[in-house]
Parts: C-alpha cells; sequence; structure tokens
C-alpha cells in the first residue's frame, strides 16, 4: 500500500508534550517505526518542566519527520491547536492525534489510513488499555472496514481522538475549547454537530494506552465540568446545529450535569456548583420538550434529575471502583479543610 499512495496523502500526527520524558521516547519509537513513511509529527511541548523537550528535540535532530514546537504552559487544548495550525500549514491531508505517554503498532498508520483511502472521513480502530511497555506486536496481514450508521457513530465516536485519522478538510473550522478535561470530547461533538461525514470503524487493536496514575484522566475539575455543559447547550442552540445531532447532544449534555453534579460533590464547594449544574440542567429541559425522546429514557433522566442518590447508585452498580473514588476524595476533601 505505501509505495502506491505515499506521495498522495501526507499524514499529520499531533503530540501534545508535557512532563513526559520518562515516556515520550517510546511513543516517538513506535510511531517512527511504523510501515507507513509519509508523515509528520508535530510534537508540541506545552512549557515543560523537565527534560521533555529536550527528549523531542534529540529526535528531531535524527528525524526531519519529528517538529518541535513550544510554547508556554497553556493546557492541552492550545497545544493541539498550536499542533493543528501547524499541520495545516504543512498541507497535511490526513490528522492524527497521539497522547506522548502511549505508543501504537508498526502498523497504526498504515490501517487507519486505508479507512481514508477507501472514501471515509473517520477512519477509527480499537485499543488496548495496559500498565507496561510492550514492544512485541502482532503482524496485522488482513483486516475489515465496518461502515458505522449514524446510532453508531453516536453511541461509539465520540470520546477520545487518538483511535481515529480525520480527512483534514474536516477540522479546517474547528480549533479545541480551552479545557483540561473532556476537550477531545467536545471537539468529536462540534465536528459531529456541524458536519455529516461517513466514517468507518476497523476493528484492530493498534493503539496501546497506557493508564498512567497522576494524568488528567484520573482527576476532576468543577470548572472544565461546567464549562463543558454550557458549550453541549451553546451547540444546541446555535443555527449550525444539525436536527439529527439534537436529540444526541441533549441527552449528552443532560448526562455530563449529572456526572458532574455527583462529582462536584466531593469538593469542598459542593453547595456552588451543586446550583450552577442544577441552573444548566433547568436549562437543558427546556429544551427536551423540542425533542423527540423515548418516554423510557426521558422518565430515567427525570429521575435522575430530581433524585442525585439515584444517579449515584446508578454509577457505583455500573462501576465499583467508584466507591474507592468517593473514599479517596474524601479523604482528599477532609486534607484540604485541614491545611
Amino acid at each position: 500500500m505505501e509505495k502506491t499512495i505515499a506521495k498522495q496523502l501526507l499524514v499529520g500526527i499531533i503530540v501534545p508534550v508535557y512532563n513526559v520524558e520518562e515516556y515520550v521516547s517510546c511513543c516517538l519509537d513506535s510511531l517512527l517505526s511504523n510501515t507507513y513513511k509519509n508523515f509528520l509529527v508535530f510534537c508540541v511541548d506545552d512549557g515543560s518542566t523537565d527534560n521533555s523537550a529536550a527528549v523531542v528535540e534529540e529526535y528531531a535532530k535524527r528525524d526531519k519527520r519529528i517538529i518541535l514546537r513550544r510554547q508556554e504552559n497553556q493546557g492541552v487544548s492550545a497545544a493541539r491547536n498550536n499542533g493543528l495550525k501547524a499541520a495545516f500549514e504543512k498541507d497535511c491531508d490526513v490528522i492524527g492525534f497521539v497522547d506522548s505517554d502511549d505508543w501504537v503498532h508498526p502498523q497504526y498508520i498504515e490501517i487507519l489510513l486505508s479507512g481514508i483511502i477507501n472514501g471515509y472521513d473517520i477512519s477509527m480502530c480499537e485499543y488496548i488499555r495496559t500498565d507496561k511497555y510492550e514492544n512485541s506486536f502482532p503482524d496485522i496481514k488482513k483486516f475489515n472496514k465496518i461502515e458505522l450508521q449514524i446510532h453508531e457513530i453516536e453511541d461509539y465516536y465520540a470520546n477520545q481522538l487518538w483511535d481515529k485519522f480525520y480527512r483534514s478538510s474536516l477540522l479546517k473550522n474547528l480549533t479545541f475549547k480551552n479545557l483540561d478535561m473532556c476537550e477531545d470530547t467536545l471537539f468529536n461533538i462540534s465536528l459531529m454537530a456541524m458536519n455529516s461525514f461517513k466514517m468507518c470503524y476497523i476493528p484492530e487493536k493498534i493503539y496501546y494506552y497506557f493508564n498512567r496514575q497522576g494524568s488528567l484522566v484520573h482527576t476532576f475539575n468543577e470548572k472544565y465540568g461546567l464549562v463543558f455543559s454550557r458549550e453541549i447547550i451553546n451547540i444546541l442552540k446555535s443555527n449550525k446545529c444539525r436536527d439529527s445531532m439534537k436529540t444526541f447532544l441533549v441527552d449528552k449534555g443532560l448526562k455530563n450535569c449529572m456526572s458532574c453534579r455527583y462529582f462536584s460533590k466531593f469538593t469542598n464547594e459542593y453547595k456552588k456548583y451543586k446550583a450552577e449544574y442544577n441552573n444548566l440542567m433547568k436549562e437543558i429541559w427546556k429544551i427536551v420538550k423540542e425533542q423527540k425522546i423515548k418516554i423510557k429514557n426521558k422518565l430515567l433522566l427525570k429521575l435522575f434529575t430530581v433524585f442525585p442518590s439515584l444517579y449515584r447508585l446508578f454509577r457505583i452498580v455500573n462501576d465499583r471502583t467508584m466507591l474507592g473514588f468517593e473514599k479517596n476524595q474524601k479523604e482528599r476533601m477532609r486534607n484540604e479543610k485541614a491545611m
């Protein structure tokens, strides 16, 4: 495949970098080992205080496909926007995202790119969660592409960035909002709400997600939860929002408010944030009346809205690790008050 399309499609891969000197080498080694060679890696150092930038700089000296961009610490959203700008400047045909503490299969680019070549606008793969580095990979000789229907895209598409390749023309008018949590979900939702596209799913596990303690996915910040909920409402009210997506967005917005209200209970400013989330939910419920949500779903959402304890029970039943989360957060709150 590589010989026939290398001159046609340039892949740009955006890697935000912040204090990952222990991990970024594994990430870059895995990308440089890929079977498809016509790509650029835009590493955006977000003001690291360790040697991350120096590590990337050494790679850039050895391989011109590694491009280091530096910025003052502004967060992952600003870093990805910086990377998007660089990818457009280099006229990349396809854009992907890789986290700097993760790594990929040697056929990661080749396999995801095959979906774009076959006429899809977005190509998505499977991934593996792991807590140890692996450098032994299976050789994938045959893989299937499954076209996703709209309800499947709604269910599986929105969460992360790194399991997907995007045709760059889709991203021309999109930027990441200034969030340090859920910025990837909001980016995908914005794209989905305002654009029609064809998407395929390739069920090969070719992305390796490293479970690292201290990463942002193990934290909760009330500010970002509020901004995310507000942005969902703004999209719903936008003239650019496609009617076919409004029911999905209402459901997403309400569930996010309920989830954040639950998480915010384990902060020392619970009363303040509870009131703000309740106000947001009232605003979304006004929009709910205009949407054709199934009666069963509407009743369930209403119950969770009126009785937060039911939502807590739902979360715990579906994920028993939430009990450990609650215990740790309560301990943190006690420590903060004692300081």
